[in-house]
């Protein structure tokens, strides 16, 4: 038996979204407010313990070891690192990562694992190495034991090792047990990271997974989990391109439309999804753009154009957002030591607060590419210009950028620092204890808040709220990699290309 903590009382459908519940009977409000019928509740006295993660790994090794025939080559080639399913290291870690970690993680192709692990198709099941490396390396950084990451980096190399196998056979590559391996390969790399390098194995398995959808084609979306897979890896790919500044992938692009355009949205993917999507996309068409030599650069009135029209879009959709998952606006506390001002969010669950800074990381960044496009622009205006005072179409679309993008900057900042007290409670929360990865969610505040730290339209009170807020992030909560990044801003005004990492994972 695995012992997983204090259960949570919520609804089933609640406890699905990580969100708070008031519990109440028949029903609950949150499920009312929604507008969708309340679940009910289940039986607490049969949650304390399950044996459900034993049970799949036995049925994995069972199927395994009867479907496999070992030939006499093989066992003279080197031995890979198996999973023991009687280490209690690796039992519970595996526990945690499919009961607690994957339905609250931002990759919701985790929420099939169980079922494929358990599942009798054994030749279409990643492997357990691969499962194992990330679940045992989560579950030490939510024990703050990240000393112990031998055994899940032992795992690790052990599925390189069957990944290199299975990618000799494009009959093996395209199945989805090869990109369920990729993906977690990559769950990894982002939590393994540590220093301030560039993430250069976690980019080299992005790039893997981008031969890889292109190899599966439209197949891939002929399943849920097929949908979710490619969803989840194209999510990660934007990020990627993003921060290479480099446009995305021609094939991904083409897949991507033939799904979207479908006669139906995508199973695992609502209309909001949808909307953030495509405008991510656009906004890296826009950074790319902006690269010397591409279509964008030094064209200061179309770049201002664009970031306007795109800040547009961004507000739609947080308008959109808070028809669905609106958040409360806390009373002013100036006691709280986490708070800017005495602000506050309340979040229904870990995940809308991500999403809402998600969008607002988009429009502290549009807006300072608008900003600086403006100044570029007004100087060139004013060099080239051949008589004082000729009116010209410049002058119409610079009309109150500077008053429109700090007010701009502001808002989103502010917003961003009272979403900071939600998080950090979290880990307090007896309910969040039980129910959530609480240290993994914490992790979502490591971007935004470096964001508000080195924007330059941020009030100066703003940006070292942020700074302080990251150190004791750091000092005070063992986030390690917190620390690095206050050394990173005091020693440049840019960020590096790694921060990435903690909003995906």
């Amino acid at each position: 038996m695995v012992y997983c903590g204090r259960p949570s009382g919520s609804c089933d459908a609640c406890r699905r979204k990580r969100g708070k519940c008031d519990q109440k009977r028949p029903g609950c409000n949150q499920c009312s407010r929604k507008r969708i019928p309340c679940p009910g509740y289940r039986d607490m006295s049969s949650q304390i313990f399950r044996d459900l993660t034993q049970a799949t790994v036995r049925k994995y090794h069972a199927k395994r070891s009867s479907t496999v025939v070992t030939s006499k080559s093989q066992k003279r080639s080197p031995k890979i690192a198996k999973a023991n399913p009687s280490q209690s290291l690796e039992d519970v870690a595996l526990n945690f990562f499919i009961r607690v970690y994957a339905p609250s993680s931002p990759s919701s192709w985790l929420v099939h694992l169980e079922s494929v692990l358990s599942g009798y198709n054994v030749n279409n099941q990643p492997s357990l190495s691969a499962v194992l490396a990330p679940a045992i390396a989560i579950f030490l950084h939510e024990q703050k034991q990240a000393s112990l990451m031998n055994l899940a980096r032992k795992h690790y190399l052990a599925a390189i090792a069957e990944m290199s196998l299975s990618l000799t056979s494009i009959q093996h590559a395209v199945k989805d047990s090869t990109l369920m391996s990729i993906n977690l390969l990559t769950l990894f790399e982002a939590r393994a990271f540590q220093g301030r390098s560039s993430p250069t194995d976690w980019t080299t398995h992005i790039e893997g997974a981008v031969e890889l959808i292109r190899l599966r084609g439209q197949d891939q979306f002929n399943s849920v989990l097929g949908q979710a897979l490619f969803l989840d890896t194209v999510n990660n790919i934007r990020t990627s391109c993003a921060q290479r500044r480099i446009a995305l992938p021609a094939p991904i692009v083409d897949l991507l439309q033939t799904l979207l355009q479908a006669d139906s949205p995508p199973l695992s993917y609502g209309l909001l999804e949808i909307g953030v999507g495509n405008v991510v996309d656009n906004i890296i068409e826009l950074v790319a753009g902006m690269q010397p030599g591409a279509v964008y650069h030094n064209d200061y009135t179309a770049v201002i154009r664009k970031g306007l029209d795109l800040d547009s879009q961004v507000s739609e959709l947080s308008r959109q957002l808070w028809r669905i998952q609106s958040y409360r606006v806390l009373p002013t506390d100036t006691s709280e030591m986490w708070r800017y001002n005495g602000l506050a969010h309340d979040y229904d669950n870990p995940q809308s607060a991500r999403l809402w800074n998600l969008l607002r990381m988009l429009r502290l960044y549009l807006n300072k590419w608008i900003c600086r496009a403006y100044n570029k622009a007004i100087f060139n205006h004013q060099q080239q210009r051949e008589k004082e005072g000729e009116p010209s179409d410049i002058d119409l679309v610079l009309h109150r950028i500077p008053e429109t993008t700090v007010a701009n900057t502001v808002l989103m900042a502010v917003d961003i620092l009272s979403s900071v007290p939600y998080f950090c409670n979290l880990i307090s929360s007896l309910e969040s204890f039980s129910s959530s990865s609480s240290s993994s969610t914490v992790r979502w505040l490591i971007w935004p808040l470096s964001v508000v730290a080195v924007s330059p339209l941020s009030p100066i009170s703003m940006q070292i709220h942020a700074r302080n807020c990251l150190r004791k992030l750091g000092e005070e909560m063992g986030f390690v990699q917190a620390v690095e990044i206050i050394n990173m801003l005091d020693n440049s005004e840019t960020l590096e290309d790694w921060l990435h990492l903690y909003h995906l994972s």
